[in-house]
């Protein structure tokens, strides 16, 4: 698992939010003014499927999510 930095979360990275793996589904890094820059997320839950807009601030460190996928198919046989 690796940390990431505010500005290292993109698209279609999965990270650990509050214990849970979710799938960013939108990041949009900006400064306003004078401000430090903020980026804006989608959050989509793996678990529960739920979505969340999380603001990460300039010190803010995330853990991404150690996942394996594969590719399976599923053969059902008629009783």
């Amino acid at each position: 698992m690796a940390i990431l930095s505010y500005n290292e979360i993109t698209l279609k990275k999965v990270i650990l939010h509050d214990g849970e793996p979710c799938l960013v589904v939108a990041s949009h890094v900006f400064r306003k003014q004078q401000r430090k820059p903020v980026n804006i997320t989608k959050l989509k839950s793996l678990k529960s499927g739920r979505a969340l807009e999380v603001t990460f601030h300039q010190n803010e460190t995330v853990q991404e999510a150690d996942l394996e996928t594969k590719t399976v198919t599923f053969i059902f046989k008629k009783p």
